[in-house]
């Protein structure tokens, strides 16, 4: 068993698992819908699942951001206003996630 209780061949389950939802990410997007059931059936909790997540999620995020932004395809003024809503619907999303019962979260977040 490995540090936080999770044994070895669940965590290369759940690194490969990461691989194929990435590459689909990639393509098409909805990665999340594979690794998020994926780290509920490990037993991982579900908040520290969720922010797992979108951890990965802001990650590509910013990783597409300089990429369109080294070939100057980013109008940065237009862009503050969609980034500051961005970061407020975040943190609310955040923040409800923090407060809603596991139990509830289990059952709510593959709808």
């Amino acid at each position: 068993m490995l540090a936080g209780g999770i044994e070895l061949d669940v965590l290369v389950a759940l690194a490969g698992i990461a691989m194929v939802a990435g590459f689909l990410d990639a393509i098409a997007g909805g990665g999340g819908l594979i690794t998020l059931p994926a780290l509920f059936i490990a037993g991982i909790d579900p908040v520290a699942a969720i922010a797992t997540n979108k951890l990965q999620a802001a990650s590509a995020t910013v990783s597409a951001t300089v990429a369109f932004a080294r070939k100057g395809m980013i109008e940065w003024k237009k862009g503050y206003p969609i980034a500051i809503m961005a970061f407020v619907g975040g943190m609310t999303g955040a923040l409800c996630v923090s407060i809603i019962p596991n139990n509830i979260l289990k059952s709510i977040v593959p709808f």
